[in-house]
């Protein structure tokens, strides 16, 4: 026994247990780096001893003794070969002798005290510094099982409750020692995106400190003006980044890091309505910026006038639809005051801005293109909202070299695998700043613009240099398998070799809009031997075509056709055309066209099949136009059974399976 004047008041336990474990301790751990006492102190302890291992967290309250604490909480495993059990600890043994706070003169009474800085009073031959009662610290583990931790070993087993289940007694030598864990603290608090101390609602924002946390599955609570801010990332015990809620209040706002049930010291912030920030060196390159492949841009990889550019964005404020705290986008939601964007002293009205699906809640998009007269080099980019501008972020600007992004079809504007000698439109950036006031083939140069397909030349019809966009005709002695390489050349330099798929045949019949309905697809068909468009009354009104009742063939009117008439329908990409039809004759040369007067007609090798409402109608004439290239042209008449109607549909096939459908009129 102990030699000291005290003696336990037994009261008896209130719960049995199936056993209990009695250890002795040998030697008493301190407290590590004395800390200023609190209400709760959370600290881990260790138990080690021949066969025995124990560790976990301890809760301690300060209690009306001066320099006495009471044991209220205590998590995490313990475990004894020579008791034979082991698992989870589940809290103290509700059968110890606890107090709410006991008070000078009647610690003797109770379990689970602990003296941080000194012995038990009253109780000779304590080792100074951090000790447990004498009476020990009662707790169960998993399984059923209590265990009481106590000084010097030297104390004899207790009985349960009226003798049931005997008792273990397992004097063992150990130690138990007890670590503090500090209050978390926080240092320094910044915006995620450029790291200034500019906030808004819903902005993520990185809290520098100590304590704060242990790993993405033990983070500390952030409370930011009262209301709980979702930690978006843990980064390691010292850094994570928190989202200020979206329906935080402006003004100044106090944050505080709670972890293991001890806060850290208000730290201040003011929330403003908005606050831009442009986040810098996001993507893999260490750039600000991307393109609209994902791209970064970079020295190696720099925008360049005419193109798209993205940028990454916190603090742009409310959003429609709103944005809700710690939640993805799932839909499209722009920003509800408008954003600028400041490339140099180029003002720019962005394409998109606001949150993104898929992107990091909070964290917004924005999308421009830079004008033609950007200027080439290291350019300077801030965005503003409701007045508030950003930090500045350094996009690299380089020459205005063309880019292609797409090629497709000139009718159907799909990309299919392309037939030589058919109309192709050529999108992308960087085609100059000029547009073709009318067609200009078979040129194959406009204003230093040149377009090679497998450097060979191609000749031009229409150049949109201001919208990014080519017409011409592919050259006739293309393959009709494999691929092409297409690149644009200008005097800035030549773009990257876009691939182009070949095929025999890419059906695109031409259309004609329809002012009054823009689903219609009506064909760009024409009665024989006129100008007269087939098309229903409604769409030769909306248009303002006159009547053809009465007119000259050489009067552009529209009106529906009937069965029995004889139509044209004009289109591109029938594939490979000779004089008449011959297939070892030699197509129309690239740049050149086919006769005006017809002779001879270049017809295609292959005819297609056509179907009108559904029904069979024989080609006449299946090949060039006279006097063109890539506008091809079908003669058939309306067989009878057609149905009536404004969208009758006109099926044009070939037998390689390419086909593209158009309606017309038929009354």
């Amino acid at each position: 026994m102990l030699s000291g004047t005290r003696k336990k008041v037994n009261s008896g336990y209130t719960h049995l247990m199936r056993n209990t474990f009695r250890i002795g301790i040998l030697l008493i751990g301190a407290f590590c780096a004395p800390q200023a006492r609190a209400g709760t102190t959370v600290g881990t302890f260790t138990i080690t001893g021949p066969g025995i291992s124990g560790s976990g967290t301890i809760t301690l309250m300060t209690t009306g003794t001066p320099g006495v604490d009471e044991i209220v909480g205590i998590t995490g495993s313990f475990s004894t070969t020579s008791g034979g059990f082991s698992g989870s600890i589940v809290g103290l043994s509700p059968a110890s002798y606890n107090s709410n706070n006991p008070t000078v003169g009647e610690i003797d009474r109770y379990d689970n005290l602990y003296y941080p800085s000194g012995s038990a009073p009253g109780v000779n031959g304590n080792p100074p510094g951090g000790t447990l009662d004498d009476y020990g610290l009662d707790f169960m583990v998993a399984g059923g099982y209590t265990v009481n931790v106590f000084e010097k070993g030297t104390a004899i087993g207790f009985l349960l409750d009226d003798g049931l289940i005997s008792n273990v007694d397992h004097r063992v030598p150990i130690s138990f020692v007890v670590a503090v864990i500090p209050p978390p603290s926080i240092t320094k608090i910044v915006d995620a995106a450029a790291g200034n101390m500019n906030f808004a609602p819903g902005m993520p924002i990185e809290i520098t400190g100590t304590n704060l946390g242990a790993s993405p599955t033990d983070e500390p609570t952030i409370m930011i003006g009262g209301e709980a801010a979702p930690i978006l990332s843990f980064i390691s015990s010292t850094d994570v980044i928190a989202e200020i809620p979206v329906d935080a209040a402006t003004g100044t706002a106090a944050v505080v890091a709670t972890y293991e049930g001890a806060s850290s010291t208000a730290y201040n912030i003011t929330i403003g309505t908005v606050a831009p920030e442009i986040y810098l060196n996001v993507t893999s390159g260490g750039s600000s910026f991307y393109n609209s492949g994902g791209t970064p841009i970079t020295s190696g990889n720099p925008a360049s006038a005419n193109s798209e550019v993205y940028l990454l964005a916190a603090g742009l404020g409310p959003t429609n639809p709103a944005q809700l705290t710690n939640t993805m986008a799932t839909v499209s939601s722009p920003t509800t005051m408008p954003v600028q964007v400041m490339v140099g002293n180029l003002m720019i009205m962005p394409s998109y801005a606001g949150l993104f699906v898929g992107g990091a809640p909070g964290t917004y998009q924005v999308a421009f293109t830079l004008p033609a007269d950007v200027a080439v080099g290291s350019d300077p980019v801030v965005i503003s909202v409701g007045g508030v501008s950003s930090n500045t972020a350094t996009l690299v600007v380089g020459p205005p070299i063309p880019s292609i992004t797409a090629v497709v079809n000139g009718a159907t504007f799909k990309a299919n695998p392309a037939a030589p000698n058919s109309f192709v439109s050529i999108f992308g950036t960087n085609f100059g700043s000029n547009d073709t006031p009318a067609s200009i083939f078979p040129a194959t140069t406009f204003n230093d613009v040149t377009v090679l397909f497998n450097g060979v030349a191609a000749p031009l019809y229409y150049v949109f240099g201001s919208s990014g966009q080519m017409n011409l005709v592919l050259p006739s002695n293309l393959p009709e398998t494999g691929t092409v390489n297409v690149q644009v050349v200008t005097s800035q330099g030549a773009s990257s070799s876009f691939a182009l798929q070949m095929g025999a045949a890419d059906v695109g019949m031409f259309r004609i809009p329809d002012p009054s309905d823009s689903s219609r697809m009506n064909g760009a068909v024409l009665f024989a031997n006129s100008v007269w468009r087939v098309m229903p009354a409604s769409m030769a009104m909306a248009i303002g075509f006159p009547s053809c009742a009465g007119a000259a063939a050489t009067t552009v009117c529209g009106q529906p056709a009937a069965t029995g008439d004889a139509i044209l329908i004009f289109l591109t990409g029938l594939g490979l055309a000779t004089p008449n039809g011959d297939p070892s004759g030699q197509p129309v040369a690239t740049g050149s066209v086919a006769p005006a007067s017809g002779t001879p007609l270049y017809r295609t090798v292959q005819t297609p099949t056509v179907t009108i409402g559904g029904i069979p109608a024989t080609v006449a004439f299946s090949g060039i136009t006279p006097g063109n290239a890539g506008l091809y042209q079908i003669n058939v008449t309306i067989p009878d059974g057609v149905p009536a109607g404004d969208n009758v549909p006109v099926l044009v096939t070939m037998p390689s399976g390419s086909a593209d459908t158009v309606t017309i009129a038929v009354h």
